[in-house]
C-alpha cells in the first residue's frame, strides 16, 4: 500500500476533475508543512512556524465553495476538521503577535510579557493535543489519507459546469454581504461580531481567488476611473496576494476587473489594521486584569502607555469602519461591480 505522501504525489497525474485537482494542490502544500513538523522536536511549534495556516485557509475556502457547488455535506465535514486546526494556529498567532511587538519595547513590564508567553504556551499545548487527537501526523498522516479517500468518492462536475457554478456561488456570496450591510445586520459597535465579521466575509472573497488555483484571473483596465485612486496604493498593487495563480491548461478563467479586486484588497487591509488596534487594547486589558499589576485608573494609564495616541481606540473604531464601508459599498459600489463580473460568466 502506498504511503500518504506517495498517494499525494501520484494523485496529480491521475486526477482530471478540476475541483478534485484544486484540493490536491492545496493538500500537497499543507502536507509538506505537516511532514516537516513531524520530524521536529516540537511538532506543534514546528507547524505554527510553517506556512500551514495559509494552506488551511485555502482548503477551508474550497470546502465552502464545493459544499454549494457539489451540493455535498462531505465538504462541511472536511471543513470542520480543517477549521479546528486553522483556528488553533490563529489562537497561537494572536498571542505571538503581541509578544513580538512588545519584546522590542524595553519599558514593557516583564510580568505582562510572561503572561503573554504563558497564553501562547497554553495554545501550543492545545495544538499538540489537536494534532494527536486528529491523527494529523500519527499513523502516516491518517487525517490526510482519510480526506483523500473522501475526495475520491465525489462525483465531480466537468470543468464548464464547475466554472459556472463557482461563478454563481461567488456572486451570491457577494450579494449576501451587500444584503447584510443594507439590512443593518452588521453592528459596527461590536468589534468581533460586527467589524471583524464584515472583514471576514470580504476576506473570503479574496481567499477564494487564491484557493481556486488560477480559475480567477484579473483583467487590467488601461485607465481606471478616478474613484479607484484611493484604493490602488503601492502596497496593494504590489501585494503578492493580488497576483493570481497561473491557470492550469484547459481551464477557462473567470475574469475580474483589476481595480475592483484591488479595492477589495484595500478595504480588507484597512479594516484589519484598525481592528488590530482595537484587539491590542483588549489583549492588554486582559493581561493587566489577569496579572493584577494595576487596577482602575492606574490600569488604564498603564495600557495607554503602549497604545500610540494617534491609534484608533475601541471607542472610535465603529464610526471609522462604518464610514469606510459606506463609501466602499454604497458610494463606489465595489461589491456590486465585482458581482457583475461573476454574473457575466
Amino acid at each position: 500500500m502506498p504511503s500518504t505522501k506517495e498517494r499525494l504525489l501520484q494523485a496529480t497525474a491521475k486526477i482530471s476533475d478540476s475541483g478534485h485537482q484544486r484540493f490536491i494542490v492545496q493538500l500537497q502544500k499543507f502536507f509538506s508543512c505537516l511532514e516537516t513538523a513531524a520530524v521536529s522536536d516540537h511538532p506543534a511549534a514546528g507547524l505554527y512556524q510553517s506556512s500551514a495556516r495559509q494552506w488551511l485557509f485555502y482548503l477551508q475556502a474550497l470546502c465552502r465553495v464545493y459544499k454549494k457547488v457539489q451540493d455535498d455535506d462531505l465538504f462541511e465535514e472536511l471543513a470542520e476538521a480543517i477549521k479546528l486546526l486553522e483556528d488553533q494556529l490563529g489562537a497561537i498567532d494572536y498571542w505571538d503577535g503581541w509578544i513580538k511587538e512588545y519584546s522590542v519595547n524595553a519599558t514593557f513590564p516583564p510580568l505582562l510579557m510572561d503572561a503573554l508567553k504563558h497564553h501562547k504556551e497554553l495554545e501550543l499545548q492545545q495544538l499538540a493535543e489537536l494534532l494527536e487527537k486528529g491523527k494529523w501526523i500519527a499513523k502516516d498522516f491518517a487525517q490526510i489519507r482519510d480526506m483523500m479517500d473522501s475526495l475520491e468518492k465525489v462525483d465531480w462536475h466537468k470543468a464548464n459546469k464547475d466554472r459556472k457554478k463557482i461563478a454563481e456561488f461567488l456572486a451570491k456570496e457577494i450579494e449576501k454581504i451587500e444584503d447584510m450591510y443594507h439590512n443593518g445586520e452588521i453592528d459596527f459597535q461590536e468589534l468581533e461580531t460586527g467589524v471583524h465579521e464584515l472583514r471576514r466575509k470580504l476576506r473570503w472573497i479574496s481567499i477564494y481567488a487564491q484557493a481556486l488555483d488560477g480559475l480567477l484571473q484579473l483583467k487590467d483596465v488601461p485607465k481606471p476611473a478616478a474613484l479607484y485612486q484611493k484604493y490602488m496604493t503601492d502596497a496593494i498593487v504590489k501585494s503578492p496576494f493580488n497576483r493570481m495563480p497561473i491557470a492550469p491548461s484547459g481551464i477557462e478563467p473567470i475574469y475580474l476587473t483589476t481595480p475592483n479586486f484591488f479595492a477589495l484588497s484595500w478595504i480588507i487591509s484597512q479594516i484589519g489594521s484598525i481592528k488590530d488596534e482595537g484587539l491590542k487594547e483588549e489583549a492588554l486589558l486582559e493581561i493587566v486584569t489577569e496579572t493584577k499589576i494595576a487596577t482602575g485608573a492606574a490600569a488604564k494609564k498603564l495600557i495607554a502607555q503602549f497604545i500610540p495616541k494617534a491609534s484608533h481606540t475601541l471607542a472610535t473604531i465603529p464610526a471609522t469602519v462604518e464610514a469606510m464601508a459606506r463609501v466602499f459599498i454604497d458610494d463606489d459600489k465595489i461589491l456590486h461591480r465585482l458581482r457583475d463580473d461573476f454574473e457575466a460568466v
